[in-house]
């Protein structure tokens, strides 16, 4: 008899719980999948066989909440969806382990530290010899003189933490320069990598054995601070760079490498040691990373490349009709939610 294994994905009003939702909708696991949100009108509670409050990370009761809800659902395997959790959850992965019977698709502490500080994260692909965007901290005025001199104008300036392309800005002059590096607090300046046309996401899964599965690559164009065009084909030139810097680096499970060519040659300006938003496109293609990580990490499997079929994905607004909510609608001492399923198209009014 098949073993039904319990998912868990928080997160799922972020695109990246959404997604690891949408991809493991896409496997052939017998698979009973919970989800977790702290707002109930966030669209993946909604699709889930069981839903439940997780308070934002903030909130003292986030851990034992989390504990709460692997025990009560015997949870095997978590998904972090959102990025905030994601950055909170390295110091609690190990006694929220020891007091579930979950595992966390979840990389060791000091590289995801790494990989989530823009900063730390360019100082570990110099240190191994690897391309990446000359970087320096805005509060650093020195350095920004030395880039100045070395590169002139345009620079690019984001946040050391966080994701997407918010408080990004090319730099086009020194008295911008000098703005927006008190404007965004804690930013990093780099090199500016040119050529926009030539960007791609590139997603690496490596096993518990350490073994490079493989990877899937699409060259992309994006909106608002998303994947909004995947031209997915071989680009056997990134594709084998980035497994390379994964079998130096040695991540755990699926890991996601922005990439822009420069100079002819593939350049990492940003890692995701996480699911990307394009895991639900890589999933229906036959790379399907969150179903790896069930097989890797659960049932203890050894991981073959799968096959790809490459295609162009294009994505669009898809809509969900959900029944009203009474305003003081709540979740149960467990903190789970009673709520409708959701509808979608075909839908009449």
């Amino acid at each position: 008899m098949k073993k039904e294994i319990n998912v868990l994905i928080t997160g799922v009003g972020a695109p990246g719980g959404v997604t690891i939702l949408k991809a493991l909708k896409h496997s052939n696991l017998d698979l009973r999948i919970v989800t977790a949100d702290m707002n109930k009108n966030s669209a993946g509670l909604f699709f889930s066989n069981a839903s439940y409050y997780l308070p934002s990370v903030k909130d003292k009761s986030y851990v034992d909440r989390l504990v709460k809800i692997c025990n009560k659902e015997k949870i095997n395997i978590i998904f972090i969806g959102s990025e905030p959790e994601l950055r909170f959850i390295l110091k609690h992965v190990h006694s929220v382990e020891e007091k579930t019977e979950a595992i966390f698709v979840i990389s060791r502490s000091n590289l995801m530290e790494s990989c989530l500080d823009k900063y730390k994260m360019t100082q570990l692909l110099e240190g191994h010899g690897f391309n990446c965007p000359q970087t320096v901290l805005a509060s650093d005025k020195e350095g920004l003189k030395a880039m100045v001199t070395k590169f002139g104008f345009p620079l690019f300036l984001k946040p050391r933490f966080g994701s997407g392309s918010r408080s990004t800005f090319l730099i086009k002059n020194l008295s911008e320069l000098n703005f927006f590096a008190e404007y965004v607090p804690d930013a990093v300046v780099q090199e500016w990598l040119s050529e926009e046309e030539e960007e791609y996401t590139v997603g690496v899964y490596v096993s518990s054995e350490d073994d490079v599965v493989g990877s899937i690559v699409c060259k992309r164009e994006l909106a608002a601070g998303l994947t909004y065009r995947a031209f997915f084909d071989r680009y056997p030139e990134i594709s084998q760079y980035c497994e390379n810097v994964a079998s130096v680096i040695k991540p755990l499970g699926p890991f996601n490498f922005q990439i822009r060519m420069h100079e002819k040659k593939p350049y990492i300006f940003e890692i995701n040691p996480r699911c990307s938003s394009t895991t639900v496109m890589r999933a229906v293609l036959g790379f399907n990373e969150p179903e790896m990580a069930i097989l890797d990490l659960v049932l203890q499997q050894k991981i073959e490349m799968p096959n790809i079929q490459y295609r162009n994905v294009f994505r669009y607004w898809e809509e969900a009709y959900i029944e009203q909510i009474e305003k003081d609608s709540t979740y149960d001492n467990n903190g789970k939610f009673n709520l409708p399923n959701a509808i979608t198209l075909p839908f009449s009014i």
